[in-house]
């Protein structure tokens, strides 16, 4: 029998690390071993601590393995410190194994860090140049070429998969196989090994339960080379393991389940049936649900269908932005009405097809207006969208905001980082109705920001979307983000304001909130990058708005395709 090693962290909760490792060597017909790097606390719904394993003791577990037991071959995966990295690479250097499978295991499913910032360097110098094949993911691998201030630090497409594997491969590599289940529609694997580029295409399964995909994919690779086979046919065959695994996924826990590692067992005897996905020839590395797939082309369709219906959407906005509010509702093809006498609220909800509430220009008149149509929205199932402008400049203003949010079921709440932070619960910045914080493109801040996002919308069971630099959507369970738009949109009064009416539109057209939200914003951000081109010499913030209305009244499914820039995170 063929031994394999796996060097990893392990994983509580069995769906990833090495105990998806072992599960994985044993599938495929080889004995498994471990070194362990690191203690990990998590389960389905994330990871919560980290306990790092000494150095020397990992240095330890590697001579006990290979002063006693042929090693053919080795899988790596989570490496956190710079003192564990050096511990590997000295004792993969001693004794000098074959068929090295490195995973650079960065950041988990729930987004937590797993591999400190100040390692990456040392994991690129010290790890990568002794792997026999690299299996990063496209955030991976983006992070990995950020840190080296490479000439391509973005993957948008399955060109620069392409470039970024080269860059990769120059950092002393046999082969790179990156993975781009990250990318919108079908999932395309690129596999370099120096002289040709090999393309795997597969169909998306429809699953939440990815957890663990990436350690079970290298570890089959690991298992395949031991027994064996090229590279080509080592990559060809995990791939097949993977979707498998993934099509009969284990619906285990409240957040993202593992794969079934052991489903040919399961198989035979009797424990699983035949699935609709079991004729699928290649696999899929990083599969989510088809019906929660939002690429640039489905929201273009969402278009149409919101012109096709003319939606009314109901308004209870501020004074400010009243007139840009409507004019936008009415250039995306939606009918705007702006109502919010207590007399009338409820009857006008119950005619609308959406409603839209802003704090912007509070009074208790208005308030009251606000958690009566609120209310009855609730009570007819017609969906609810709120702007929390100003949350956290004055007490007031928060203390209404939550009152809201307390009494009244939410379909999507869109606002800056401040005003999220506020509701949420965390002290903030806020200069009147301005955010004093950005969504910082920092890593670290980023995963926070994103976790800060995930957890506000589980607790509420609503959609959260943050608008910025960078804009964060998500229902809790799936996270998106989306980076169209201009710097100059902050120089305009109202384009939050116009962009949670647009979310307004768009959820009166249909019944996926989160496809709403990602819809309006990116609508939006086009609108924003659009509307500068359009600028003259003399243009301006004035022109600007113009602009802004211009391009959404000419929006197509097709700028909408060709111009959204949404990420699945």
């Amino acid at each position: 029998m063929k031994n394999v090693l796996t060097i990893a962290g392990s994983d509580c909760s069995g769906g990833a690390g090495i105990q998806a490792d072992l599960k994985t060597f044993s599938a495929n017909g080889v004995y498994g071993m471990s070194v362990i790097t690191a203690v990990t606390v998590q389960n389905t719904t994330g990871v919560f601590d980290v306990q790092d394993i000494d150095a020397n003791i990992i240095k330890s577990q590697i001579d006990a393995i290979f002063t006693d037991i042929k090693v053919d071959s080795v899988k790596i995966g989570m490496v956190s410190k710079v003192d564990t990295i050096n511990a590997i690479s000295e004792k993969l250097k001693e004794y000098n194994p074959i068929n090295v499978v490195l995973d650079p295991v960065m950041i988990s499913k729930s987004g937590y860090s797993l591999l400190k910032p100040e390692s990456k360097k040392t994991l690129i110098t010290k790890l990568i140049p002794l792997a026999d094949i690299i299996t990063p993911n496209i955030p991976e691998a983006e992070e990995i070429l950020r840190e080296v201030n490479a000439e391509i630090t973005s993957i948008k497409t399955v060109e620069d998969m392409e470039k970024a594997a080269k860059e990769i491969y120059k950092f002393g590599c046999k082969n790179v196989l990156l993975k781009g289940g990250h990318m919108v529609g079908d999932a395309i694997d690129i596999l370099y090994d120096g002289e040709e580029f090999f393309h795997f295409h597969s169909e998306r399964i429809p699953t939440k339960n990815t957890h663990g995909t990436g350690c079970t994919l290298s570890s089959a690779i690991a298992s395949n080379l031991a027994l064996g086979f090229n590279m080509h046919d080592s990559v060809t065959k995990a791939k097949d393991y993977i979707t498998k695994a993934i099509i009969h996924s284990l619906d285990i826990g409240h957040g993202v389940g593992p794969t079934n590692h052991f489903y040919e067992l399961y198989k035979k005897a009797g424990l699983i049936t035949e699935h609709p996905y079991d004729d699928i020839e290649e696999s899929v590395c990083a599969p989510y649900d088809n019906s929660l797939t939002k690429s640039p082309k489905d929201i273009g369709k969402l278009l149409s269908k919101l012109r096709g219906k003319s939606p009314l959407v109901h308004h209870i906005t501020n004074y400010v932005t009243v007139n840009d509010c409507a004019n936008i509702t009415l250039a995306i093809g939606a009918s705007p009405v702006m109502a919010d006498d207590i007399n009338e609220v409820e009857d006008m909800v119950s005619i609308a097809s959406s409603l839209v509430l802003n704090i912007g220009t509070l009074n208790n008149r208005t308030v009251e207006s606000i958690i009566l149509a609120g209310k009855k929205a609730n009570e007819l199932n017609i969906p609810v969208v709120l702007d929390p402008v100003g949350a956290g400049a004055t007490p007031y203003r928060t203390k209404i905001a939550k009152k809201i949010m307390e009494e009244i079921k939410l379909s999507v709440i869109r606002g800056n980082l401040s005003e999220i932070k506020t509701l949420y619960g965390i002290k903030t910045q806020t200069k009147g109705v301005d955010s004093v914080e950005s969504i910082s493109s920092n890593e670290n801040d980023f995963i926070k920001t994103k976790k800060l996002a995930m957890d506000f919308a589980n607790k509420l069971d609503t959609i959260i979307a943050i608008t910025g630099e960078i804009d964060i959507i998500t229902d809790g369970k799936h996270i998106y983000s989306i980076k169209n738009g201009h710097e100059i949109m902050s120089k305009v009064t109202g384009t939050g304001c116009m962009c949670t009416s647009l979310i307004g539109s768009y959820l009166g057209s249909g019944k996926d909130n989160l496809a709403a939200a990602l819809a309006g914003v990116v609508s939006m951000g086009i609108a924003g990058e659009m509307a500068f081109e359009r600028l003259d010499k003399c243009g301006g913030s004035g022109s600007l708005k113009v602009n802004i209305l211009d391009v959404i009244y000419n929006l197509s499914e097709e700028v909408i395709a060709k111009r959204g820039k949404i990420y699945e995170d």
